[in-house]
């Protein structure tokens, strides 16, 4: 039974780790002379580390200058329409993370025209395509 355990603790250590995006997470399990399991500390890599993602905190909606969400980071402040050209991200939108309850969709034009891309409520982050990569000049939330 305690192998049993032993096995069991192993392999959700090392599930938990690969969840995080661990690529060389290790766990080794030894029993002492009759005592519990113990599990060893897990090596960690680099990639395992928190990305820029997460960044964008829940509840948010947010812009990012390069892909995979890095480069500049732009929180939308709140619901509504707004124009990136006054956020100094005009023409610079290459991911976006909506996290916010709200539809958030980008425009080619500066007036809300031009329909390029959008996200729904809570939605997973997003590359935008390369088509439409740097061409969002306006935003609306709601």
């Amino acid at each position: 039974m305690r192998s049993q355990f032993a096995l069991a603790a192993a392999g959700a250590v090392l599930m938990i780790a690969s969840a995080a995006g661990t690529a060389s997470a290790q766990a080794a399990v030894s029993e002492g002379s009759g005592g519990p399991a113990v599990i060893q500390p897990i090596a960690v890599s680099s990639e395992s580390l928190a990305t820029v993602w997460d960044n964008c905190l829940h509840g948010q909606a947010c812009l990012f200058s390069d892909t995979n969400g890095g480069g500049q980071l732009w929180v939308v402040p709140s619901a509504g329409s707004f124009k990136l050209a006054n956020y100094g991200m005009d023409n610079r939108t290459s991911a976006f993370w909506n996290r916010s309850g709200g539809t958030l969709s980008l425009f080619d034009g500066s007036g809300y025209t031009g329909y390029l891309i959008g996200g729904g409520p809570y939605g997973p982050p997003v590359n935008v395509p390369w088509g439409v990569n740097d061409k969002a000049s306006s935003i609306t939330l709601y």
